[in-house]
Order: C-alpha cells, then sequence, then structure tokens
C-alpha cells in the first residue's frame, strides 16, 4: 500500500494534465474539475453523512434503489453520491430533486494521496459504499484507515480483474480485506473475490434487476410515435464499435422483406457519432442531436442523445443490446423488460453472464452468435409480435421473483456501520 501511495504522489503532476486534456475533450466539467482535487464545490450539510460512489450511468441508476433504502432507513442521514464521467453526473442531477435535498452530487477525486485528503477532511462521512468494480486504492485504505466502515455492494469480478488483483495482493496490496462487507451480484463473482480476501462475502442479487425504471418523456415519446406511423422498427441499444457494421447488414437483409423497416441505432458512446456515420454511407438517415425528423424515406435512425434509452424501449416490442457481438461483456437486459422490451443479445456476456443465463433458462431472451442469427431471431419477431409479448412476460416474471435485495443489503450494513 505504501508503494502504491507513494506512486500515486509522484504521478499526481501528470494526472493534472491528463485532467486539463480531458476538459479540452470535453470529457470533464471546466466548471467543477476542483470537486477532482478533493475540493467541494458546496456546502457540507449538518448531520450523518454517508457516501456512495458508482462511476457510470449503469451503475448509478442500479445505484439509485440503494439510495432509496438508505434514506428510508436513516431518515436523518444526507447521502454524497459521487460518480466519474459526465453522462452519469447528468443523469443523477435530473434525479435529485426527488430526494429533497438529500443527496448531494460531486465528481470523484482522483485517487491519489492529497486529493483523497482533501476529500475526507471536507466530507467526514459516516459509511462509505463503492458499487460494482471501482476499486481505488487510496480511497478505501484512507477511509478504513479513519474508522469510516467501507463496503463494496453489487460486486463484480471478471476472471481478468481478478487476475490483476491476486497480482496485486501477491505485492502487498490486500485492498478487498479493507472492506466491512463485500455484497458480490451473482455466484460466479462471489467464488472470485473469496480467492482474494479472508472477508465473508454474501450474496443476496444483483441490484439491476430492481434498478428504477428509465425515464421516458411522454411528450416526446408521443413525437416519435406520430413520425414513424405504424411501420417495422427493429432497436439496436447500446452498441459499441465492432457492431453497427452488423447491425447495417442486418438491416440491409432485413430490407428485403420489410420496405418500411426503420432501424433505430442507439450508440452506447454518443461521441462516436462521426464514424458511424461513415458506416450508414448512402443511407437515409436522421440524427436526433440536429433534431431530424423521422421521414418516410428514413432508413436508420441515429439516435445520439443523452438520457433517452427508455423512450426508444418503450417504442418497440423488443431490442437488441449491444456490447455482447464484440468483447465488452454486455449491458443490462433489465432495463428494455421492464419497458414490456424482449431482449436479443450477442454472446458476449461475461459482465452479465448469470443474469443472461438465467433469462435464457427461462426462455425470458434470445441470444446470438452473428449477423445471421440476428436477421432470423429478428425477423421472428417482426412477423410475430406475440412471440416478443410472451418474451417479456417470461422475462418479467424472473424479476418478479427477485426478492429486496436492496432492503436486505442496507439492513445488513445499517449492522455494520457506526
Amino acid at each position: 500500500m505504501i508503494v502504491y501511495r507513494i506512486f500515486s504522489i509522484l504521478l499526481f503532476p501528470f494526472l493534472e494534465l491528463y485532467l486539463i486534456f480531458r476538459v479540452v475533450k470535453k470529457k470533464e466539467d471546466k466548471n467543477r474539475l476542483k470537486e477532482r482535487f478533493g475540493h467541494t464545490t458546496q456546502n457540507r450539510p449538518d448531520g450523518q453523512l454517508i457516501w456512495l460512489h458508482a462511476v457510470s450511468v449503469g451503475e448509478a441508476n442500479s445505484a439509485l434503489i440503494l439510495v432509496d433504502e438508505i434514506l428510508k432507513f436513516t431518515p436523518k442521514t444526507t447521502i454524497l453520491f459521487t460518480t466519474t464521467t459526465l453522462t452519469s453526473a447528468k443523469i443523477i442531477a435530473e434525479k435529485l430533486p426527488q430526494f429533497n435535498g438529500r443527496v448531494i452530487h460531486q465528481f470523484l477525486p482522483i485517487d491519489s494521496y492529497f486529493c483523497v485528503q482533501n476529500f475526507f477532511d471536507f466530507w467526514q462521512m459516516r459509511a462509505a459504499i463503492f458499487v460494482e468494480s471501482e476499486i481505488w486504492p487510496n480511497l478505501i485504505f484512507e477511509a478504513r484507515k479513519r474508522g469510516i466502515s467501507t463496503f463494496l455492494v453489487n460486486a463484480r469480478m471478471s476472471d481478468k480483474s481478478a487476475l490483476k488483483w491476486r497480482i496485486a495482493k501477491f505485492f502487498g496490496l490486500k485492498i478487498f480485506d479493507y472492506f466491512a462487507a463485500i455484497f458480490a451480484q451473482s455466484e460466479d463473482d462471489k467464488k472470485r473475490l473469496k480467492k482474494l480476501t479472508n472477508q465473508e462475502i454474501l450474496l443476496y442479487g444483483n441490484l439491476k434487476s430492481q434498478a428504477q425504471n428509465l425515464d421516458i418523456n411522454a411528450q416526446k415519446l408521443s413525437q416519435l410515435k406520430t413520425q414513424i406511423g405504424k411501420r417495422k422498427i427493429f432497436t439496436a441499444a447500446s452498441t459499441h464499435n465492432g457492431e453497427e457494421e452488423v447491425i447495417l447488414r442486418v438491416h440491409q437483409e432485413l430490407k428485403k422483406e420489410f420496405s418500411d423497416l426503420l432501424t433505430i441505432i442507439i450508440p452506447r458512446h454518443p461521441n462516436r457519432v462521426e464514424e458511424i456515420k461513415l458506416l450508414i454511407g448512402d443511407k437515409n438517415y436522421a440524427q436526433r442531436s440536429k433534431n431530424h425528423n423521422i421521414e418516410t424515406s428514413t432508413e436508420i435512425y441515429l439516435a445520439d442523445s443523452l438520457g433517452e434509452l427508455g423512450i426508444f424501449y418503450s417504442l418497440t416490442d423488443f431490442a437488441f443490446i449491444g456490447g455482447s457481438l464484440v468483447e465488452v461483456g454486455g449491458h443490462n437486459p433489465f432495463e428494455a423488460i421492464k419497458l414490456g422490451c424482449a431482449v436479443i443479445s450477442g454472446s458476449h456476456l461475461f459482465n452479465f453472464k448469470e443474469i443472461y443465463q438465467n433469462l435464457s433458462e427461462q426462455k425470458a431472451c434470445v441470444i446470438v452468435n452473428s449477423a445471421e442469427e440476428l436477421v432470423k431471431k429478428t425477423r421472428i419477431f417482426l412477423t410475430e409480435k406475440e412471440s416478443a409479448k410472451a418474451m417479456t412476460q417470461k422475462a418479467l416474471e424472473v424479476i418478479k421473483n427477485s426478492q429486496n435485495i436492496a432492503g436486505k443489503i442496507v439492513k445488513k450494513m445499517d449492522q455494520i456501520w457506526v
């Protein structure tokens, strides 16, 4: 740990330059950059404070149900909610009003000694909660050193990450021993985590199955429905580099049979929009961020906006969820299912292995291995609308069978934190 701490101090000048570079690239908020150095942009409220950190949109959404439970369980507590990305900050900012001032958002400080000291000196939290795979040694070590109960919730551990942390443990960085409790999100994650620490690994289920529904702007949804009319829709959500080419090939093949087909592409990272437009080529497309309307001649609708995924899931009976035809590890299927949308996915699902395995065993999702299989399964859903609805119902039953995971986690943490 000492070696890591010294290294983080020596690296600090380069981290400063890196953050400035990110500001130039518009990946950091220049008006809130001081937060990344552990300084605050607002006052600390009186009373007890619990810190919760989730790195990006997916983790932040699933963490919100944990926020609800904590606020119910500890009525006089304020939550400091930190994230790393601009997108997740925007999502959390939109949610803050519903918590009536009991949740504050800040950007996570970089994991360098002096930034960490600034952060802890100011906020004086009662407990610290890290969501999924966010492991920052200086922050976690400092929390433990100050007697702050620290938890890892909905913990995810891939084979690759497990190997990295086993090597770190060999060199004395036993970071997982610093947690007061670790809550795994699946049996596989629990097994990998057990090899990294003697701490008890608890398994209550995956928080993502209980995450709040994605936001839907009714007016925007109505406008899109009017523009689309009765056209057939093929939606590809959260796509990554290497997947849009496949989606466009699928579109081209299906277009032979469904002349009115509209394919909606929702890239996971909207800043990739220009490279996607090059792939679209001479096909007639409309772009969401430029307020283009969907015309009769529009073949591809490029939904490159933020915070509107719920709208697009609500438009269709089924969707392909990306990050799964390439080795990204898949994305959360529950967001689509809860909005009445059947799920098709590729087979690279190591981040959600147990979830998709459970859904697949119940015939509550479709997993494909190629563009040809995706064409075949999409054709079925386009021609047999009831089959998509039946699959969605099976998936909703899987979710329904999940118990109050967040409540159980908070109850257990309350027995531990001081």
